[in-house]
């Protein structure tokens, strides 16, 4: 996918009392794929950006908008609302810096949270391609266990073997 889009390991973690503006709680398993858009304060490319992500992306992948902070979602429920987009909200105390989101950013979360590809507007080429990446099924697999040991994932190089012994082993 290149440079433009930052590949996130683990679980997502979502803090407590995150909420859609729809329903009390939040589940990543409603859809297999979320879309998180992150809005920026004054919500000047709102309308751009939300009628690109409309074009761009499946039916199928649930689409959230996020405030920039708490209490500022008015100006986006006003640009949903005038371009007739259903999207829920994502709200949740200072929820945008606890997902290291930047304003005009987009989360895909796929795999129950498992796999999470963040995209900087403007959205190209590469919202298809993360899209058609997330979507793919190369290999059936199990869903993971339910509880993660926090550790993270071990990428460094194999040691190399042990060199020879005195007597040539």
């Amino acid at each position: 996918l290149g440079k433009a889009v930052e590949l996130r390991e683990g679980p997502l973690e979502v803090p407590p009392g995150v909420r859609l503006s729809t329903a009390p709680a939040f589940r990543l398993e409603e859809a297999a794929i979320t879309a998180i858009y992150a809005a920026e304060p004054s919500c000047r490319s709102c309308s751009a950006d939300l009628d690109m992500l409309a074009r761009q992306l499946p039916k199928d992948v649930r689409i959230l908008a996020l405030p920039p902070g708490d209490d500022q979602d008015q100006a986006l429920r006003q640009v949903l609302a005038l371009y007739r987009r259903p999207w829920p909200l994502l709200l949740g105390r200072d929820l945008a810096a606890r997902m290291r989101l930047p304003p005009r950013s987009l989360l895909l979360v796929a795999r129950g949270g498992w796999t999470q590809a963040v995209l900087k507007a403007p959205f190209g080429p590469e919202l298809a391609s993360a899209i058609a990446a997330l979507q793919r099924v190369d290999v059936p697999e199990t869903v993971p266990r339910r509880s993660w040991n926090r550790r993270p994932v071990d990428r460094s190089p194999i040691p190399p073997p042990p060199g020879l012994l005195a007597e040539g082993l």
